[in-house]
């Protein structure tokens, strides 16, 4: 197997980096991040089976300008016929602007669309177009979601516009990729991250901020228990292809120790 992760340099990009390499046997893992993975790296390495190994590519994937190329020229680096699965887990993405709609240039929405919209189809179609899903390769895409792709809310505009475009983008993948390729939005809870803290600090929203708040430690979910739940959701396969499912979902148990 082959497993990419891209803003793999910490929070739930690390935690999910970490739970495929303890959960999937003979896989190599690809990182990609604009900041370092070294630590990511050391956290996984122990965990992957011998012979296997983990790179991080330093990639700004909200930089347009010859992307696509550098993406190819990643993927080139693995031989697509040792794989028979590969797992895509688009993590990577920006908050934008934390004000209203109508206090903002609409141009600021530009950087936000090429992080979390632009950028997810360009290196999904790097992984496609290499990879070639087939009776001989399975191909997985993965889009970090969020309720906010169906939940609107004041302030966090760019965020909840450019969630909602990727898991469309998602289904419509689905719906052309109908063989061989598997596709899942996947909204992994409210986390006790760096972002979920800069909307707490500083989004300008009264109602918005105070319902961040009111979110105290113990009701945040752990970056590594969600992280196993998509592992979990990926290696049992039983998910409709397409489709958005919350780490709240209900989700039959699968030990997460289990080596797959």
């Amino acid at each position: 197997s082959l497993c990419i992760v891209t803003g793999a340099s910490k929070g739930f990009g690390r935690a999910v980096a970490k739970a495929c390499a303890k959960a999937i046997v003979d896989m190599d893992l690809v990182l990609l991040s604009r900041a370092s993975m070294d630590g990511t790296l050391q956290d996984v390495r122990p965990c992957l089976s011998p012979g296997c190994r983990a790179t991080g590519f330093r990639v700004d994937l909200a930089q347009s300008d010859g992307l696509l190329p550098r993406l190819q020229g990643i993927c080139r680096e693995y031989d697509s016929s040792q794989y028979r699965r590969v797992l895509l887990i688009h993590n990577a993405g920006s908050l934008g602007a934390l004000l209203p709609l109508m206090d903002m240039d609409p141009e600021a929405l530009v950087p936000e669309l090429q992080l979390n919209v632009v950028s997810f189809l360009t290196l999904t179609r790097a992984v496609l177009h290499h990879f070639r899903p087939g009776p001989h390769c399975q191909v997985f895409v993965v889009n970090v979601s969020s309720l906010l792709a169906l939940q609107p809310m004041a302030s966090l505009g760019p965020y909840c516009i450019t969630k909602a475009a990727r898991d469309m983008a998602t289904a419509v993948l689905a719906k052309e990729h109908p063989q061989h390729a598997r596709f899942l939005s996947y909204a992994p809870g409210p986390m006790p991250t760096a972002m979920f803290d800069d909307i707490r600090n500083n989004v300008r929203h009264e109602g918005t901020k105070s319902a961040f708040l009111q979110m105290d430690k113990s009701s945040l979910v752990d970056p590594e228990m969600s992280a196993q739940r998509l592992v979990q959701h990926l290696t049992t396969d039983t998910f409709t292809s397409g489709a958005h499912i919350d780490f709240y979902d209900p989700h039959p148990y699968v030990n997460p120790t289990s080596k797959l």
